[in-house]
């Protein structure tokens, strides 16, 4: 299997400001791209050889089409659905097992300091009762360093600047029956 996910990438990738696109960071704001709203970003990537939308859940927009821009301090996660049903997100989950994921990144405007990432988590986290965690930042996150209160696997396949790449795996505790780490 092969997964061809470029735009994937981008959405954590490009983590930093970009003239042309002041005014997607003035959409920032607005209610239709806060946790839930009735519109993502639609964004294109090819999987398995198919072309498809998917949509980008953001508090932030961006123009769409196989490029995406991050603003600094941007998170974005992938959905299979231009609305995100709480009680059970369809976020993208490819099947990498076998497969590969490819990507393009300019990393030339990230200094020390500054660490672009595109990394996979198992989303939405759940608490201890196997509901969604919604605590975190609205969307469901969680990763294996607990960083917004909940746990899950996480594989970052790239923390980078202009000077440094890492990839590292990270792993939880086997989870409960009803899904908690």
């Amino acid at each position: 299997m092969k997964a061809f996910i470029a735009t994937l990438a981008a959405t954590s990738v490009q983590a930093y400001y970009v003239d042309k696109y002041s005014s997607l960071l003035a959409m920032q704001q607005s209610p239709e791209f806060i946790n839930g709203g009735s519109s993502f970003s639609p964004i294109t990537m090819e999987v398995d050889g198919t072309k498809g939308t998917y949509y980008v859940a953001a508090s932030f927009a961006s123009t769409g089409g196989s490029d995406y821009v991050t603003p600094a301090n941007g998170r974005g996660y992938i959905s299979t659905t231009p609305v995100l049903d709480y009680s059970n997100p369809q976020y993208f989950k490819p099947n990498l097992l076998g497969g590969s994921v490819e990507w393009d990144v300019d990393l030339s405007d990230h200094e020390c300091g500054c660490i672009a990432a595109f990394y996979l988590v198992s989303m939405p986290g759940k608490d201890a009762n196997g509901n969604i965690w919604m605590d975190t930042d609205g969307w469901g996150y969680c990763d294996a360093n607990m960083v917004s209160g909940n746990w899950c696997p996480e594989f970052d396949l790239m923390e980078a600047n202009k000077w440094s790449w890492a990839s590292t795996p990270h792993k939880c505790d086997a989870p409960t029956n009803v899904g908690h780490y």
